[in-house]
């Protein structure tokens, strides 16, 4: 099979694994309407546990989504080697740089092979508020992923609350809305 091939499998079997969860109301029940990038985002009506899945931190630390227990976390995986990726890293930063600190943390996991080549790429773009984080490709198995870029919504209490599927301006007022409702919604 191709890598397109395997692309597009992958991508469908990410949809039928995800998408059947997935609802459009918010996993509370008063959650407002989302506009711009942020109305593509899905809502999961049963929010499920984050997988045990270890990556590396940005000291090289091994780590897993558990200890960032308490804090809301956007999950975004992404590569250095992905267009859609490329073009929302800044804003993602944006968003870091507003909102993250011990209550909201973009986790920007990038799937790469070398945290050197990740670190060129953050220099080049001038993030400066994401931490490196580094996984590998089996996140995309762990994750249920079938694209890139894809962002999680994990809760305080460590479960995955919704997903979006492709690249959104993070640096958007709506972006920032749908940031600020999780952080302020998020104990269930």
């Amino acid at each position: 099979m191709t890598i397109l091939g395997r692309s597009i499998v992958a991508g469908i079997l990410a949809i039928v694994l995800l998408v059947p969860s997935l609802a459009g109301a918010s996993w509370h029940q008063h959650a407002p309407k989302f506009s711009g990038d942020m109305r593509d985002a899905s809502i999961l009506k049963n929010p499920r546990p984050v997988p045990n899945y270890a990556f590396k931190g940005p000291d090289g630390e091994v780590m897993t989504l558990a200890d960032l227990k308490g804090k809301v976390v956007f999950l975004n995986l992404w590569a250095t080697w992905c267009p859609p990726c490329i073009e929302e890293m800044p804003s993602l930063n944006a968003l870091q740089g507003k909102l993250g600190g011990d209550k909201f943390e973009v986790l920007a996991l990038s799937l790469d092979n070398s945290r050197a080549l990740v670190r060129k790429f953050y220099d080049a773009f001038k993030l400066d508020k994401l931490a490196i984080y580094m996984g590998d490709q089996k996140a995309m198995q762990a994750f249920a992923s079938g694209s890139l870029p894809t962002t999680l919504f994990i809760s305080p209490d460590s479960n995955i609350v919704g997903a979006l599927l492709g690249p959104a301006d993070w640096s958007s007022d709506e972006a920032e809305a749908f940031a600020r409702y999780f952080v302020e919604n998020g104990q269930e």
